[in-house]
């Protein structure tokens, strides 16, 4: 993109402020970085576009290849972002390690956002380490292709209510309130609430004690956790509370589970 602008009145403070502002709108606006150079009327402007063309790549930034990768993950297009990635890798020669620490931040990226199979996001840590850039490119297709089918068998309120679920799992110690659950998928709290029982099949508070009794019965089988502390780790700040609700959800107190259940191991 060229601009032709007179800024002859402006002095340096001034030119620096109008590329500044310029870069920020562009970006705020499309969506994507733009590199500016200010250059005088006796530049020869088509090698200055040449230059402009051979390095555009280079400098793509790497937010917006990650936002690319999920749009397209989310349409359906799995090989459109495995696309994006190899794009990038090649254009900034990354290989080996570097190839490898790239790919695992964009599937970091991923995982901190609405897409379930954290499981298979963790594995691919593992898998990937030490293999050729042919193989961890294919496992990072595969991953793409499984994440695509399956945000693409979501309807668009399933869609909410799994990250809603997933936002419920990893702040279960938190003080979590349908509200908060609510704004953390951009819903209304009565929208979500119905649509969150016709998916589920339980109300938002039934399904919230079950996760947390569910968690709770997992710590109970680390006898490394002090069972004093297993309330705390799942959300509750009153203990009498907590255990009225595992006895009512169990038919054991939590100390009753520990003992029965560590003896069978």
């Amino acid at each position: 993109i060229l601009a032709a602008v007179d800024t002859y009145e402006l002095d340096e403070a001034g030119i620096e402020g109008f590329i500044s502002r310029l870069t920020q709108d562009f970006l705020r606006i499309c969506g994507f970085p733009i590199h500016c150079v200010l250059w005088d009327k006796d530049t020869d402007v088509l090698k200055l576009a040449a230059r402009f063309r051979d390095n555009r790549n280079a400098a793509l930034d790497y937010k917006y290849a990650f936002s690319k990768v999920k749009e397209y993950i989310k349409s359906g297009e799995a090989a459109s972002a495995l696309h994006v990635v190899k794009n990038i890798a090649e254009q900034r020669q990354l290989k080996g390690q570097d190839l490898y620490r790239f790919a695992c931040d964009v599937i970091d990226i991923l995982k901190e956002n609405e897409f379930p199979s954290g499981s298979l996001i963790d594995e691919f840590h593992v898998k990937a380490r030490g293999v050729s850039d042919e193989k961890l490119l294919s496992l990072l297709g595969e991953l793409f292709k499984h994440l695509s089918d399956e945000m693409s068998a979501l309807t668009y309120n399933e869609y909410y209510i799994t990250y809603a679920q997933k936002y419920i799992s990893e702040n279960l110690c938190e003080n979590i309130s349908l509200e908060k659950v609510a704004e953390s998928v951009a819903l209304s709290p009565a929208y979500f609430s119905r649509y969150f029982r016709e998916i589920t099949g339980s109300r938002f508070i039934d399904y919230l004690c079950q996760v947390r009794v569910d968690k709770a019965k997992e710590l109970l089988l680390s006898p490394e956790v002090k069972v004093s502390d297993i309330h705390e780790l799942v959300g509750y700040h009153s203990r009498s509370r907590f255990y009225a609700l595992f006895q009512e959800k169990t038919g054991l107190t939590p100390h009753e589970y520990r003992r029965q259940h560590l003896n069978r191991i």
